[in-house]
C-alpha cells in the first residue's frame, strides 16, 4: 500500500510541475470524447492533481480522488507511452494501485 500511496505522489508531483504532463492528460481525455465507443456519461473531464502537504489534513484523500477522476485516461497513457511528453507513463499508477485505492477512499473519506 505504501508503495502505491509513493507512486501516486511522485505522479501529483511531476504533472504538478509539468505543463507537457498536463498537456499529455488533456489529450488522452480530448481522445476519449472523440471515441463513440465510450458513453459520454463514462468520459471523464480533467482534473488538477492535488498534491498532497504534510500540513494540510487528508491532502492524501484529495489527491487519491483526483487522480481516480482519470483512471481510464491515466491508463491509457501507461499503456500506450508513445513520445510520452512530460515523463509521467512511468509514474502513472498500476491497475493494482487504481483497485487499491478505490478501497482505501472510503475509509480515508470518512475520517475527513
Amino acid at each position: 500500500m505504501r508503495d502505491a500511496f509513493r507512486l501516486c505522489t511522485a505522479f501529483a508531483t511531476k504533472c504538478n510541475k509539468s505543463s507537457l504532463a498536463h498537456q499529455r492528460i488533456q489529450k488522452e481525455i480530448s481522445a476519449q470524447r472523440d471515441d463513440s465507443t465510450i458513453a459520454e456519461e463514462e468520459q471523464e473531464t480533467f482534473a488538477k492533481i492535488i498534491t498532497p502537504v504534510s500540513t494540510r489534513w487528508n491532502s492524501s484523500a484529495m489527491k487519491i480522488n483526483s487522480v481516480l477522476k482519470m483512471r481510464r485516461a491515466l491508463g491509457n497513457i501507461r499503456d500506450n507511452p508513445g513520445k510520452d511528453e512530460g515523463k509521467i507513463a512511468g509514474v502513472v499508477p498500476s491497475d493494482e494501485d487504481f483497485d487499491l485505492f478505490d478501497e482505501t477512499i472510503p475509509v480515508l473519506e470518512k475520517i475527513r
